[in-house]
C-alpha cells in the first residue's frame, strides 16, 4: 500500500511532495510514477513551466524534482529540453521565423521574376514603338518634298478656282 494512492493527478502529488516531502519508498516512487505516467503530455508540461507557488515553493522546480526522482535522468532532461529548456523555445521561435522568411523570400523571388518578365515584354513593345515612330519620321522625311509640292499645287488650285468664281460673280 502507497502513501500515494489516494492521489489521482501530478498536481495533487506536487502539493503533496511540497507539504510532506517525497517519499523514499520504492512502491511509493513507483506510484509517482505511475500518476505522471497516467497525466497527459500537456498537463504534465503545464506544471513544469507553472510559475505558480505553493508554501512558497515553485510548482515547476517540484515537478522537476520528481520527475529526476521517478524518471530514468535521460527521460527529465528530454522532457526539459523539449517542453520547458527557454533556449529551445527561442530556437523554435527563431526556427518558424525563419521558415515564414525562407517562404516570404521564395515569394518575392517569384515576383521578382514575373516583374523581370513583364520589364522584357514592356521593352520589346516600346522597341518596336520606337522602330515604328523612327519609320514613321523617315517616311514624312522621304515624302516632304512631295506633300510640299501637293500643297502648293492645292493652294493654285484653289487661287483658279477663286479667281473663276470672281468672273462668273
Amino acid at each position: 500500500m502507497s502513501k500515494y494512492d489516494k492521489i489521482n493527478t501530478a498536481k495533487e502529488l506536487i502539493r503533496e511532495v511540497i507539504s510532506n516531502g517525497l517519499s523514499t519508498e520504492q512502491e511509493d516512487r513507483n506510484r509517482a510514477a505511475d500518476i505522471f505516467g497516467n497525466s497527459s503530455v500537456g498537463d504534465l508540461a503545464e506544471l513544469a513551466n507553472s510559475t505558480d507557488e505553493i508554501g512558497r515553493k515553485f510548482v515547476g522546480s517540484t515537478f522537476y524534482f520528481i520527475a529526476f526522482n521517478i524518471w530514468h535522468w535521460e527521460q527529465a532532461v528530454s522532457f526539459y529540453n523539449q517542453y520547458s529548456n527557454p533556449a529551445r523555445t527561442e530556437h523554435e521561435r527563431v526556427a518558424n521565423e525563419l521558415k515564414e522568411l525562407k517562404a516570404r523570400h521564395e515569394r518575392l523571388k517569384e515576383a521578382n521574376e514575373t516583374l523581370k518578365e513583364e520589364l522584357k515584354l514592356r521593352e520589346g513593345a516600346f522597341s518596336d514603338l520606337e522602330t515604328a515612330r523612327h519609320r514613321i519620321e523617315e517616311l514624312q522625311d522621304q515624302h516632304a518634298d512631295e506633300i510640299a509640292e501637293k500643297d502648293t499645287e492645292i493652294m493654285k488650285l484653289k487661287a483658279m478656282l477663286f479667281d473663276q468664281m470672281m468672273k462668273s460673280a
